[in-house]
Parts: structure tokens; sequence; C-alpha cells
């Protein structure tokens, strides 16, 4: 968000503070005209997945996630959603709109949530299955990927007893995947898509950010 020197930005703002677990919250979202100073109407803002705009949001250990959708509240250029939060701790959060065919991603300040609870419980699995619920997703690629290169990611979804599972769209797609850094400076959010219902892969370059 700091770095948008000019056109289309996003400013996140939120209330009350501190945000504390448990709490109702309210997040909001200024889209601009950042040369300019002015509001850059919701009207000009074009349908991503379905919805005006993305919010994504991951704990610093990366162990907490959400994925909501602000909406117009009837002043220029403002978008607010209200959240709670759950677990404390120190918050990343991305935004997404699209405007004249592009899609622009905004990281945020990170933010801090207070309350009772672990504030970080960093786990890291280098494990390529998760199984959640009654479903398992699979997770293919090369040992070692690299940054600039394409790069080729299939992912593979049946039941926790090896049977077929039929994909439906979710939001406009069947499947969404979100990549993060672990020092939270870089942020991908893509769909993989395949010929077969239940698996869906994607060639994508590494090592890209956006703002």
């Amino acid at each position: 968000e700091a770095s948008v020197q000019q056109g289309l930005a996003v400013n996140f703002s939120y209330s009350p503070i501190p945000l504390t677990v448990g709490t109702s919250s309210m997040l909001s979202f200024f889209v601009n005209d950042r040369l300019q100073q002015t509001p850059a109407p919701v009207t000009d803002l074009e349908l991503l997945q379905g919805k005006i705009m993305h919010v994504i949001g991951v704990r610093r250990d990366l162990n907490e996630f959400f994925h909501i959708h602000p909406t117009p509240t009837g002043a220029s250029g403002v978008l607010t959603v209200p959240y709670i939060f759950t677990q404390p701790g120190i918050y990343k959060i991305w935004s997404e709109i699209r405007r004249g065919g592009v899609t622009h991603t905004y990281g945020h300040a990170e933010v801090i949530v207070t309350g009772a609870g672990e504030t970080e419980d960093k786990e890291i699995s280098l494990g390529r299955s998760v199984i959640v619920d009654r479903y398992q997703a699979l997770l293919t690629a090369e040992e070692m990927l690299f940054q600039k290169e394409s790069n080729h990611i299939d992912f593979s979804f049946r039941t926790v007893t090896g049977g077929k599972v039929v994909l439906q769209n979710y939001l406009g797609e069947k499947t969404h995947l979100a990549i993060i850094s672990a020092d939270l400076k870089h942020f991908i959010h893509t769909h993989p898509s395949g010929a077969h219902e239940q698996r869906a892969g994607f060639p994508h370059e590494s090592g890209l950010s956006d703002n």
C-alpha cells in the first residue's frame, strides 16, 4: 500500500483500536487515485470471481487464515467488512480488486490483535498430503522450485478412502490457491485448472510479488 505512488491504490484502516479477540471489528478499504488523491468510484471496479473485493489475511505464523469480501458503504471509494478475530497475534492482510481488465493486489501494514491465547505457534510441515474432514489434497511438484523460472504444480483431491471427488465452483473457480512467503512479503492468489474434475494444476513463474 505505502509503495504506490500513482494510479489505483487501496488504503486499509480498522476499528476499534486495538483489535481484540472475540470483539467485532470493522475492516475498511479506501479505493483511490493516489496521484490525484481522490476516491475511485466503486462502480468502476469489475467483479473478480463474483466479488468486488477480496481480502485475505494470515497470522505471522501462517496458522490462522481468512478470506472475506468487503462491500460498498455508499461513501465514495469505501468498502467495509465486519470480522471477528478468534486468535491473537500479528496479522498481514492483502486486498484484491479489478479495474479495466487488470487485477491489482495490495499488501497492507501488519496489524496486532490482542487477547488471550498463543500469539504465535510456528509449525513447519514439508508434507505434500493434507487431510481436512473427509477429504485429502495431494500436491505434486519437483523437489526444488526455482525463482524466475516456470514451475509446474499439480493438486489432486479425493476422499480419505480414495473415492472420487467432483469439484464444484467456489467464487467462480474450482480451485483457489494462495502462495505466501515465510516473511509475508510475497503473495500470490491464483486458480489452478485442469482437464480432470479432481485434478488441478498450473505452470507458474516463481518469484513474483504484487503491490
